[in-house]
């Protein structure tokens, strides 16, 4: 990838530039659940109607989450305060959304694939 590099006298050596980040998913959920700055993809497989409540504070702008449900039953976005846009406040199973935290206390929904 891109960066700087030195040679150690054996193999070309990264210093600085792109690195890989870390990508985290969770394990498949069938229960409530809390996203955190950490998360990236998070998985339902839903028995009942869940909720994901979303950070609203310490999230970088642009911050964006991946939600999945493969269940009968869909999640629930939550709080609703939190929703620039609440006429997207459910995944549906089937359906995968893409957020992005716009900054004070607010998530974007930016895809519905319906």
């Amino acid at each position: 990838g891109a960066g700087i590099y030195y040679w150690n006298a054996a193999k070309w050596v990264k210093i600085s530039g792109d690195s890989e980040a870390a990508f985290n998913v969770t394990a498949e959920l069938d229960d409530d659940y809390t996203a955190t700055a950490a998360n990236d993809l998070i998985l339902f497989t839903t028995t009942a109607g869940r909720r994901l409540t979303l950070p609203t504070t310490g999230i970088p702008v642009g911050k964006k989450l991946y939600i999945s449900d493969i269940g009968p039953y869909g999640v629930s976005l939550y709080p609703n305060t939190a929703l620039r846009d609440t006429n997207n406040s459910i995944v549906w199973s089937g359906f995968p959304v893409t957020i992005v935290y716009i900054g004070n206390g607010k998530w974007q929904v930016l895809n519905v694939l319906m």
